[in-house]
Parts: structure tokens; sequence; C-alpha cells
């Protein structure tokens, strides 16, 4: 357990992010917080923040282009028939309750549950209707045997599909872990 510096709230050890230069090898700010921080920066910053990403980008022409194929890549597989479903499709699936908290959210979010950014391919299967402060805290981490995936996940279907999207990916930058 530890104490967030902002919002002074005693959290488990997961809810903070690595800091290798500390002396507890963790950020002083929760994971929210400092979401909370970064995001108001940006907001106060949007010149500097555009400036540090044009720059990023042209140091890095070779990770920009492999990162924009590669979300091609994902946002072009398509593995299954069944259509991607609306939003009131995927919250009547979940009995209008949030697949995560089980609360009856006032704002819903449309989650991909393994996140594209890691890989996960934007099909049916792969996604979930959850409440927007679920969705904060989840962000773009990875499932883990606390979560509970909605009825219709298949993972065998979302591997393939990552699959296909990754002999597209000529980088190999796609990756996946399977439960």
């Amino acid at each position: 357990m530890k104490i967030c510096s902002k919002c002074k709230l005693e959290k488990s050890l997961v809810s903070f992010s690595k800091r290798s230069d500390s002396k507890d090898g963790l950020m002083p700010l929760c994971k929210i917080c400092n979401r909370e921080s970064v995001k108001a920066w940006r907001l106060a910053n949007p010149e500097r923040k555009a400036a540090n990403n044009k720059a990023w980008s042209a140091a890095n022409k070779e990770r920009r282009a492999a990162l924009t194929r590669r979300y091609g890549a994902r946002k072009r597989c398509v593995v299954t028939e069944v259509d991607i479903p609306t939003d009131i499709d995927l919250i009547a699936a979940t009995g209008g309750i949030c697949a995560v908290c089980g609360e009856a959210p006032d704002k819903w979010h449309i989650d991909h549950i393994w996140p594209l950014s890691k890989g996960g391919p934007h099909i049916r299967e792969n996604l979930q209707a959850i409440c927007e402060s679920c969705n904060h805290i989840k962000n773009a981490s990875l499932p883990d045997q606390n979560y509970p995936y909605p009825p219709w996940y298949d993972p065998n279907v979302v591997r393939a599909c990552v699959e296909i999207a990754l002999e597209e990916d000529e980088d190999g930058l796609l990756y996946f872990e399977p439960d």
C-alpha cells in the first residue's frame, strides 16, 4: 500500500506507475491523479504538446510509420461474420450495468478488452460497454484474472484476428498476450 501525494488516498501498489529513479520504484502520484495532471498540462500547453509530438515524429520517422501501419492493420482486421454492434447493443448485452464494476452508470464508454494499442482487434468479440470511470482506470491495460470478460468474448477469434494483422504488418510490431 502507498499514499498518493496528490489525493492523499492509500492505494495498492498496482495503482502507481513505475519510476526507476525513485526509492520505491513508483511514481508519487497514483495513475488517476497522474493522468489528471498530464491532461491539465496538455490543456494548458497545447502548443508545447503539439511541438513535442511533431519533434518526436520527426526524430522517429520509422517508428511513426510503423505505428500508423499497425493501427491501420488492426482497424482493417475482420475475421467474424458479426458486424460491429452499436453502442446500444453493447449496453443492452451488459444488462445496463458496467461490465467491470457492476454499477449502472450515467455515462458509458465502449472499450476494447484487448486495447488497440496493445495489438487488440476492432471486432465485436473485443468490445464491451463499461462506465466512464472504469474505462479511465483501465486505460490501455490488458485484462487479468480479476477482469470480467463479457459472455461473447472469444480469445480464439481475437487471436486469429491478431495473427492476420501480424501477417499484414511487415515490421512485426503487433503483439498479443492470450490468456
